[in-house]
């Protein structure tokens, strides 16, 4: 489900879903700001989103 996902996006995903780090700490540890890992925290869950729920074209 995640190999769909631009590498940095997945790593921003996996370090605050799994790593259990805020966005503040996730952006600190990749050096990014915290909207970047909002940003992309939210394309992640979107993206899991349509993978589960919405009919292969």
């Amino acid at each position: 489900m995640l190999d769909g996902l631009k590498p940095a996006v997945r790593e921003v995903f996996l370090l605050y879903k799994l790593g259990d780090l805020s966005h503040a700490q996730v952006a600190q540890t990749l050096g990014v700001s915290s909207r970047t890992v909002e940003r992309h925290v939210a394309s992640a869950l979107m993206h899991c989103y349509r993978v589960c729920f919405e009919a292969p074209q």
